[in-house]
C-alpha cells in the first residue's frame, strides 16, 4: 500500500521520521495505522532520528506501542528494546511524579491553600486512564496569587530551591509574569497564577474556571482540576505561546476535542473569544485536523473556513514544528507575534521586548527604588539572542 496522498506532507516540511511519528498519533483504523507505518518503514528510515524525534516531541509511549504493535518483526531489534528501555524509564517517571503529585496536594491542603493540578499525571489520567500513555516532566499547579509566597515557603521548606527567588521585588515581578519554578531531585514543579503573562493579551478567567473543577482519579484518589471544556482553553493558550513545538501536545489536545465532542461549541468559541484567545484555539483546531486527522465539530469547521488567514499561519507552525530545534531565536519570536490577534501583535511585542522578568532579576538583582530600570535591562539582555540575526534580516532587506 502507497502512502496516502492527502496525508502526506511536503517533503520539504517533514522528514520520513516525522510522517512515522504523525502515523503513530493520527486518528485512524489500527489497520490504515500498521499499514501506513509498514510503508514508511520500507522506505529509508533513520531510526537514530526517529529515536531523538520521539524524546523530543514527548510520543516515546505512542511510538513505542504502535512499533511493537503494527511492526515489530519489521523495526531493528536495537532501536526496539532501546524504546522499550525508555517506555520504562517513563513509567517509572510518572509513577514517581504521580506520588509527589498527591504528596504535595496535601501539603498545600493541610496548610489552607487551594492548588489546582492540571496537566502532567492529572491530564494523562483524564485523557487516557493510566500513567504510561503520556511523556511529561514537570508538575504544574495553578493558585491564587496572593498564596504565592506561602507556596514558596512550603517548598523551600520540603527541600525544592528555586532560581526566581524574589525576597523584595517579589510581588512587582509577579503581577507581570505567570509562574515560579521549583527543582527538588532533578524534577520540576511549577506553579502558575495565570495562564500567560499579562502583555499576552490573554483573558482567560481564572475564578469562571475554578468554579467548574472536575473529579479525576489519580492512584485510586479522586484530585479535582480544570473540567474538560474548560482545559480547551487552557492547552490551546500553552501550546500557542510555545508555537506547538511538541507533537505530544498536539495528540493531547485533539484527545480533547474527542473528549468535548459533544460539547456546546458555539458557547467555546464564544467564551475563547471574550478570553481573547480565539485565534490561538482556532490555530490549534486546525493543526489537530491537519496532523493529527482529527474530526473537528461542525461549529468550529465552518469557522475555520471563513478564516484564512488560520489556514496560513498554520503553515507557519507546521514548519516550526518540523523545525527539528534549528529555527531561530527571531524566527520563533515572529512566529509567536503572527499567533496573536493582529490588534495585539503591538502589546505582545513591545512586551516581550520590555517588560521584567524573572530572569532579568537573577541577570542582575536591583534595590526596589531601581525596579524601573529593568524595562531597560531587559532588552539589553535579549539584544545578543535577537540583536545579530535581525541585524541580518534588517541588511539582506535593504539589498
Amino acid at each position: 500500500m502507497s502512502i496516502n496522498p492527502q496525508s502526506r506532507l511536503p517533503k520539504e516540511i517533514v522528514r520520513p521520521e516525522d510522517e512515522l511519528l504523525l502515523w503513530c498519533i493520527r486518528e485512524v483504523s489500527d489497520r490504515e495505522r500498521a499499514e501506513q507505518i509498514n510503508t514508511l518503514i520500507r522506505e529509508e528510515v533513520d531510526w537514530s532520528k526517529l529515536l531523538d524525534a520521539s524524546l523530543q516531541h514527548g510520543l516515546v509511549p505512542l511510538v513505542y506501542k504502535s512499533l511493537e504493535s503494527c511492526s515489530a518483526e519489521s523495526v531493528p531489534k536495537d532501536v526496539l528494546e532501546r524504546l522499550r528501555d525508555h517506555f520504562r524509564k517513563n513509567v517509572l517517571w510518572n509513577l514517581v511524579r504521580m506520588r509527589e503529585l498527591l504528596e504535595l496536594l496535601d501539603l498545600f491542603a493541610r496548610n489552607g491553600i487551594q492548588a489546582i493540578p492540571y496537566k502532567g499525571p492529572v491530564l494523562s489520567a483524564m485523557l487516557y486512564g493510566d500513567v504510561s500513555s503520556r511523556q511529561y516532566s514537570d508538575l504544574d499547579f495553578f493558585i491564587d496569587v496572593s498564596d504565592l509566597q506561602n507556596v514558596s515557603g512550603l517548598l523551600l521548606s520540603e527541600g525544592y530551591r528555586t532560581d526566581s527567588f524574589l525576597p523584595k521585588n517579589r510581588a512587582k515581578f509577579s503581577t507581570r509574569t505567570r509562574e515560579q519554578h521549583f527543582y527538588k531531585n532533578n524534577a520540576l514543579v511549577e506553579i502558575h497564577w495565570r495562564f500567560a503573562p499579562e502583555y499576552y493579551g490573554c483573558r482567560i478567567d481564572a475564578k469562571e474556571l475554578l468554579q467548574n473543577l472536575h473529579p479525576v482519579t489519580v492512584e485510586g484518589r479522586e484530585v479535582m482540576t480544570f473540567s474538560p471544556s474548560d482545559l480547551i482553553f487552557i492547552l490551546a493558550t500553552h501550546g500557542g505561546m510555545d508555537g506547538w513545538g511538541q507533537l505530544g501536545w498536539l495528540y493531547d489536545f485533539a484527545n480533547l476535542i474527542e473528549m468535548n465532542r459533544e460539547a456546546d461549541w458555539d458557547l467555546i468559541l464564544s467564551r475563547a473569544e471574550r478570553y481573547n484567545i480565539q485565534t490561538l484555539l482556532l490555530i490549534g483546531m486546525h493543526l489537530a485536523k491537519d496532523l493529527v486527522e482529527v474530526e473537528l465539530p461542525p461549529e468550529v469547521a465552518n469557522r475555520l473556513q471563513k478564516d484564512l488567514k488560520i489556514e496560513k499561519v498554520s503553515k507557519l507552525v507546521q514548519h516550526h514544528i518540523f523545525s527539528n530545534g534549528e529555527s531561530e531565536k527571531l524566527s520563533d519570536f515572529m512566529l509567536k507575534i503572527n499567533l496573536r490577534n493582529p490588534g495585539d501583535r503591538v502589546r505582545y511585542f513591545f512586551g516581550r521586548s520590555f517588560v521584567p522578568a524573572f530572569e532579568d532579576w537573577m541577570w542582575v538583582s536591583l534595590p526596589d527604588f531601581l525596579y524601573p530600570l529593568y524595562y531597560l535591562i531587559h532588552p539589553f539582555r535579549l539584544t545578543p539572542q535577537y540583536g545579530p540575526r535581525l541585524f541580518k534580516q534588517i541588511i539582506k532587506g535593504n539589498r
